[in-house]
Formats: structure tokens, sequence, C-alpha cells
């Protein structure tokens, strides 16, 4: 008699809290799903931020709208898909705009998008973002399409109470969009975010978002009525490393007033202008690292939140422009995670001012002293508020 031995069962994990794969259930290749190619993915956070009037939610909108109809974006493929827009600011404009999308694009079928407005609170706890799932499975549930884009906008009005230049409030906000990402697992989801007064090339308040988001875009005004959409502090996970996507608005008639006059919103119409001057290899600046990064964003945190002093009055610095002590922005930095545990005093005071030295050499900072501040990018320092 033959013995045919049982295949060797593989061992199971199971969690009350939390998805548990063994390394032997991992596929031997996995592929990314975009919701626009190379630059959203499904289970991701972006960020989109700018100054105001730079047309941040007009692109957001536009965005919805390509991907709600399957049109591709900027000549990127979208994936086909619902979407939520949590309009926590100017939802009537919101609407005016996918109105005038319909119109200016000849849409006749009702694209599968629900725009949500109300007071908003992804600080306070998950009551909140536990509706935003209900909502979004039923949304699935109407259209037939998976919910594949959610767009909360504005951070700042989505946080209740929250202070948004604090990194545990942030973290609450970064808890509650992770918990939509556990849900609703096939979307990407997009924060609305603005940049702080004579700051025009980061995001306002706390870091916290930055460092959590996979990929972050900045809109900027260009001049003659052109915007240009470029990659933020954050490159895209396996995306490109550059990107410089051009567009302008024109306005399309989407009613009347009681009195006749006509009510307009803006789309957007991609334009095809020059590109910005780039760097030559041998001048382009490099990537700024990790622990530069964390620097540079306790320097700022300092500038907003701590206290500051006029800078020296010295060529090239900007009328009051704000200036901190290098003595607070280490203490913050070292609590943002430059140092580790196990490292001597020595050790992170050299790789502080590395990084201090690296950031001058950039062009990112300036310093005076025990002073310092940050630099614009014509060179010029700016003022902090």
């Amino acid at each position: 008699m033959t013995v045919v031995p049982l295949p060797i069962q593989t061992p199971r994990l199971s969690s009350k809290l939390f998805n548990v794969t063994l390394f032997s259930e991992i596929a031997e290749s996995h592929t990314k799903t975009y919701t626009i190619h190379e630059l959203y993915a499904a289970g991701e956070l972006s960020v989109v931020y700018g100054a105001p009037g730079t047309a941040k939610s007009a692109v957001l909108g536009d965005q919805c709208c390509h991907v709600a109809a399957g049109m591709p974006w900027f000549g990127r493929e979208v994936r086909t898909g619902a979407v939520l827009y949590i309009a926590a600011e100017r939802h009537q404009l919101v609407k005016r705009r996918f109105t005038a999308f319909r119109l200016h694009h000849q849409i006749e079928e009702a694209l599968p998008i629900a725009v949500l407005d109300g007071f908003f609170d992804f600080f306070s706890g998950p009551e909140h973002a536990h509706e935003i799932v209900a909502l979004g499975r039923d949304l699935q549930e109407l259209t037939g399409h998976p919910v594949v884009q959610v767009v909360i906008d504005t951070k700042t009005r989505a946080m209740g109470a929250a202070d948004p230049n604090s990194d545990k409030d942030i973290a609450a906000l970064i808890a509650n969009v992770g918990l939509i990402q556990a849900s609703l697992s096939e979307a990407h989801i997009t924060i609305v975010d603005h940049v702080p007064h004579g700051q025009p090339d980061r995001m306002k308040g706390s870091g916290a978002l930055a460092g959590a988001a996979d990929a972050s875009y900045l809109i900027a005004k260009d001049g003659d009525g052109i915007r240009r959409i470029t990659i933020g502090s954050k490159p895209p996970n396996d995306g490109p490393d550059e990107l410089d996507l051009t567009f302008r608005l024109e306005s399309v008639v989407v009613g009347e007033t009681p009195t006749g006059k006509p009510v307009e919103a803006p789309v957007v119409i991609q334009t095809n202008a020059p590109p910005r001057a780039m760097a030559t290899a041998t001048t382009k600046a490099p990537r700024i690292a990790a622990h530069d990064s964390i620097v540079l964003t306790a320097i700022n945190y300092v500038l907003d939140n701590g206290t500051s002093v006029l800078a020296p009055p010295m060529p090239g610095v900007t009328p009051k422009t704000r200036a901190v002590s290098k003595a607070d922005v280490k203490a913050r930095a070292i609590a943002s995670g430059l140092a580790n545990d196990d490292e001597t005093p020595e050790a992170i005071k050299k790789r502080f001012n590395r990084s201090v030295e690296k950031l001058i050499d950039m062009r990112k900072v300036r310093q005076e002293g025990p002073l310092i501040w940050t630099i614009q990018g014509d060179g010029t320092t700016g003022t902090h508020p």
C-alpha cells in the first residue's frame, strides 16, 4: 500500500483589527491601479496646494469630471469610476463648475459624482469618516461604479475645531483619512490645501500632512492667465519626477440671476504654454534629502508657531522678514524625527548642522549668527505673519 502524503497547509493568521498577509501568500508580482495614470493611485493620498486664486478647486473638479466620464485628463488615461467631492467650502460654486463642465463638454449622461456639503469634522472622532464610507458604498450601489476618487476641499474646513499647525491634530485628520482609505480601498483621496503668506511653495501649517501624503502637486499662476501644475514637495510614488501641465480658465454661462444677469463658472482648458526654463544637468539643484526636509519643515513650523524676531537688515533681505533661533529649530527637528534613539548628542548636532549647510547651499534658507530664516524662489527672503 502506497501512502500519499497530505499537502502542506499554509498556516493562517487572523486578526479582529488588521488584515494579515503571510509572505507565502504574496503574489509574485503586484500591479498598481491608477485613477489618473502615474499621478493618482488607488489606496493612496495626495495633496493639491497653492495660493488663493490659482484654481486649485477648479482643477480638482475638472479631474473628478474626467474620471467620472472616463475621459483622459491632460492626455493621461483615467480609471472610470464614481467620485465623492467633499465641498467643505463654496459648495455652490463647486456645483456650478460641474454644470459648466457638462455644458462645455456636452455631457448628456448622468456622471457618477456626488457633492457633499455641510459641516465636516475629521478631527474629533471617526463619526464623519464612517459617514463618508457609508455614502461611498451607497454611491457605488446606486451607480454601479466603484468609488475611485475622494476629494476633501479644503483641509482647514474639514478639521472642525482642530489646529492645522499642530502635528497631533493633523495626525487625527490622517487617521480618519486612513479609515476612509481602508474601507473604500479602490479610491484615491486628494486633500486641497493652502500655502502660508509669503511662502508660495509649501503647504500651510504642520508638515505632518506632507509626510503622510504619497504625492503632492503645486498649482501656481504663471502670468497672462496661464496656470501651471507641477510636482510639490512629494513626487508621486512610481510616478514622474517632473511635471509641467499648463491651463487657462474659460467662463461658461450656467444660468442667470433673478434680474437677468448671466451666472458664469469656469472650466479648465489645457494649453501648450512653453515649459519653464529647466536648470542644466550641471546646475540643477539636488532633490532635498529626508533629514534636510525635516529641518526645513522645522524652520517653517517655528516661524509659524514659535518665537520669531526681525531678520538682520542685510542685502537681499526683504523688510520685516522674520527669523527664528537655530536652537528652537534644532529642538523641533529632533522632535520630528531627525535623530535616532541611540545617537549621541554630538552625532545629532553634526547631522543638524550638515542639513542647515545643505539648505543654505540650495538657497532654501539663510543664516546669520544664531538666527535662521527661509528664502523665496527669487533669492530674496520673504515674510511670515
